[in-house]
């Protein structure tokens, strides 16, 4: 929806996700309250998808309104030399979804100036995901055996929390 192709950032952290995750690691959180986190999560996020989508993200404005002042030659505006900003524009992990998928997949690297983060290329089927992970080799902190280990492990207590649902429950 975006002219010529223009891509916005949907952001997956978010106040709903944080409480999911928390919950979903906690043994002590029943079932049925890691069932309705979860609910709230991804209905927040499929929220946040469609205003994106429909042009009410920021990460583009704030790009655009970046380039006007440089290319106006305007000192660049305080916002965009803060630290919190700085910091979440910092994507540790950088993902991006191949809709359409047909069993062919390519990788994707993390970004350059990211030393310490992971790049995940998936495609959702509707009984699997495939994905491609990539890190920095030189990087100590990075390890992509052991980040698809956890992926796959999050996935399938994903899985079985999803299979506890009657059938007819509709996330």
């Amino acid at each position: 929806q975006f002219k010529l192709g223009r891509t916005e950032t949907i952001r997956s952290a978010s106040i709903q996700s944080d409480a999911f995750v928390k919950a979903a690691l906690d043994p002590t959180t029943s079932v049925e309250r890691k069932v309705s986190l979860m609910k709230a999560a991804l209905d927040f996020q499929v929220e946040t998808a469609h205003q994106t989508r429909n042009g009410q993200g920021f990460d583009r404005h704030l790009f655009g309104l970046r380039m006007m002042a440089l290319e106006l030659g305007l000192p660049e505006p305080e916002l965009f030399k803060d630290e919190t900003f700085l910091e979440s524009k910092r994507f540790r992990v950088y993902t991006s979804q191949i809709p359409g998928f047909k069993g062919m997949m390519i990788g994707v690297a993390p970004f350059h100036s990211i030393k310490d983060g992971y790049a995940v290329l998936y495609a959702m089927r509707a009984d699997e995901c495939h994905y491609v992970l990539s890190s920095f080799n030189d990087c100590p902190e990075t390890d992509c055996v052991r980040f698809a280990s956890a992926l796959d492990q999050s996935l399938h207590d994903l899985t079985s929390l999803v299979s506890l649902l009657p059938v007819s429950a509709k996330l």
